[in-house]
């Protein structure tokens, strides 16, 4: 069984570059000289699930916000015990919300702290000419969230 003591939520639209901001920060914590990989599980999509092991605390990740369920379900197969941290995508309402508040209640917590991932949107409304500016602003945009939810993991840790 998983038992989870803290929750990280990056929410967004679809396509709003959750994933990716999941998926740089494990990448950077994996590098570092004190972090394990203990698990990984690729899911459709190009979303994963792992458990990376540092300094003896075990982070999580579920990088999946459309299929959250299917996403924590692997995570409960492929490990047992405490995670102290555990990051999870989902959309801004409906299914991948309630799931995610389903998953806090078995973990007798209310809520997750929050990482908002939408504010490149916007920028993508440019026009042609300006696509190659539009891309690396959005690229360093994620880049920031990436580096917000990697000091927020390390928070908890």
């Amino acid at each position: 069984m998983v038992k989870i003591n803290h929750f990280i939520r990056v929410k967004g639209q679809p396509n709003s570059g959750k994933t990716t901001t999941i998926t740089w920060s494990f990448l950077k914590l994996l590098t570092e000289k004190r972090s394990n990989l203990k698990c990984l599980r690729y899911l459709e999509y190009g979303d994963f699930v792992a458990v990376i092991e540092r300094n003896g605390k075990m982070i999580g990740f579920v990088s999946g916000g459309e299929a959250i369920d299917d996403g924590y379900e692997a995570l409960c197969e492929m490990f047992e015990g405490e995670i102290e941290v555990c990051v999870f995508a989902t959309r801004t309402h409906g299914g991948s919300k309630t799931t995610l508040e389903k998953i806090l209640r078995e973990n007798d917590k209310q809520e997750a702290d929050v990482i908002f991932n939408s504010g490149w949107i916007d920028m993508m409304k440019e026009t042609q000419e300006q696509m190659v500016e539009v891309k690396e602003e959005v690229a360093n945009e994620l880049q920031k969230r990436s580096d917000e939810l990697l000091e927020r993991i390390k928070e908890y840790l």
